[in-house]
């Protein structure tokens, strides 16, 4: 019986059916919203757009990150689980929070304007937002206050909502986002780029500096399986049934993993890859950044 098996297949890029709108400068940063009708980019030329995910139609551009040269640049940007508001991470300390309906700046989350924040995301319920830079900050999105901060330069929300991991230099910390509280350590010694829970919440990816993935059980806190990822991978996303694993790199091209079996399933795409990765909610789409462009890939099976 022939294996079946999930590879990618290139699709026209948002760039080329947006023209003149595409972005002045790399693509750094992609996102979903939860509806799967809107996509959100963020670039090195400090703005953040809006797209129409089926027409590839640009919507809007968000303009509000600062920053000197490139450490003005957007790393991450990220849809509230209800799809109402973005967050948008910038390379020098610039946290905010947009309206995506009308585009309007609702409020800037202060941060620290010495962390060079690359990532930013949404807690389950939507009531949280973190960045991490040389700490992850936590803050309430209602008001805007700052209720915690963690070691750590990456970071993932469970998707209960109940755990927060963060990666330190002495290991992977599990905290109960209710109240703060240490609930346990794996121990890895590694400089973290990014975190990213399983859509059932029992696998976690750890990605650190020039080291290969690692997927661990975060029940028994054992290390599941490596996959010998290109030294320089710096961004993580699982599809949404969780089955695939996709990756890319500074000067990498975007790879997809099998996550049962740990093997790589295809590469695709340009080298320099973006410090995100985002799959559409139904796993149909990989979308990711290339240069100036932001490029869609189908997800098919073979």
């Amino acid at each position: 019986m022939k294996q079946t098996r999930a590879v990618l297949a290139a699709l026209v890029s948002l760039a080329l059916l947006a023209g003149c709108e595409q972005h002045k400068g790399f693509v750094s940063a992609v996102d979903y919203s939860p509806d799967g009708r809107l996509i959100a980019s963020g670039s090195y030329d400090k703005t953040v757009r809006l797209w129409d995910a089926s027409k590839r139609a640009h919507l809007r551009t968000l303009k509000g990150h600062t920053g000197e040269g490139y450490r003005g640049f957007v790393s991450a940007v990220s849809f509230s689980p209800d799809g109402k508001t973005l967050l948008s991470a910038g390379y020098y300390g610039d946290v905010l929070l947009w309206s995506v309906e009308t585009g309007e700046l609702l409020r800037t989350l202060q941060g620290d304007k010495a962390s060079d924040f690359n990532n930013a995301d949404f807690s389950p319920d939507g009531r949280l937002a973190a960045a991490s830079g040389a700490q992850v900050i936590l803050w309430d999105v209602q008001t805007g206050a700052r209720i915690r901060a963690h070691d750590g330069r990456a970071f993932a929300f469970s998707p209960d909502g109940k755990t927060l991991a963060t990666g330190s230099g002495a290991g992977v910390h599990l905290w109960d986002i209710e109240t703060g509280d240490s609930i346990s350590k794996i121990e890895m010694a590694k400089t973290f780029l990014k975190l990213s829970f399983s859509p059932d919440g029992k696998t976690l990816a750890v990605l650190g500096h020039r080291k290969p993935i690692e997927l661990w059980n975060v029940e028994t806190r054992e290390l599941i399986k490596t996959l010998p990822s290109p030294d320089d991978s710096q961004a993580l996303a699982f599809s949404p049934d969780g089955k695939t694993l996709a990756s890319s790199g500074l000067e990498s091209h975007t790879q997809l993993w099998n996550v049962d079996t740990g093997e790589l399933i295809d590469t695709v795409g340009y080298k320099y890859g973006p410090n995100q990765l985002a799959f559409s909610p139904d796993g149909t789409t990989l979308v990711v950044g290339a240069h100036k462009e932001v490029r869609f890939y189908a997800l098919k099976n073979d």
